[in-house]
């Protein structure tokens, strides 16, 4: 299995593998079709959400991005966040965008009370500042800005990804189920039965950390920054 920042690639065998895999529901790639200058191509364009081999809905590529950070498969991709800096410009909201190079994320189950099971997901994000704004003095101190507004934005997407997965699908295409059957085994076999019952009551608390590496880019402007 082949994977990017929106999707991924994959072959009968692997759809077989896990259309009869416990505890995950099926994704499979969407690839759509389009013109450019005169020709036909095609891009890859979301991920479509099965209940076990009936198609139920769609992900869009933003969506399915948060799904592979879960399942932790995302290689590479961007995030994208929009904020207010506190300087020269404050008031005016910036927006940036992070290649990301790295990303780990681990899941955790925190408990369970009566039909509602908590879970905890860590992510841990290499990235680069691919964009950046001149008429801002990049130091630390807005480093660190940069860097605590995009894990703030990653936290909310991963919990309203899940929202949205369990109030219009109801199914798991994140491997929650999965992952309690591989590390919660005598758990698993109270929930499995009514899994899609237990998945729609899931509550996640999402944390993450995510480190600006130090490209030519960024170490320039901060060294410059610190001068003054």
């Amino acid at each position: 299995m082949r994977y990017s920042g929106k999707s991924f690639a994959v072959n009968i065998a692997e759809t077989l593998q896990m259309l009869n895999q416990e505890g995950i529901a099926l994704l499979l790639p969407v690839v759509e079709k389009i013109s450019c200058a005169g020709a036909d191509s095609f891009r890859m364009a979301g991920l479509a959400v099965f209940d076990k081999d009936k198609l139920i809905g769609y992900l869009t590529p933003e969506e399915s991005k948060y799904v592979l950070i879960i399942r932790n498969k995302l290689k590479g991709g961007v995030l994208l966040s929009s904020f207010d800096m506190e300087s020269e410009l404050k008031g005016k909201e910036m927006s940036y965008c992070l290649e990301i190079f790295n990303c780990k994320s681990k899941l955790k189950v925190q408990g369970k009370e009566g039909k509602k099971i908590k879970l905890s997901i860590n992510t841990k994000v290499e990235a680069g500042l691919s964009n950046t704004d001149t008429r801002i003095k990049y130091d630390r101190k807005s480093n660190d800005m940069i860097q605590k507004a995009f894990e703030n934005t990653l936290n909310e997407s991963l919990k309203t990804v899940v929202k949205r997965v369990q109030t219009e699908f109801g199914v798991d295409v994140f491997g929650f189920g999965l992952y309690i059957y591989k590390h919660k085994h005598k758990m698993w076999k109270d929930v499995k039965e009514n899994w899609n019952d237990y998945f729609k009551e899931i509550e996640l608390d999402a944390t993450s950390t995510i480190k600006i590496r130090q490209s030519g880019l960024t170490r320039n402007t901060i060294e410059k920054g610190e001068g003054h």
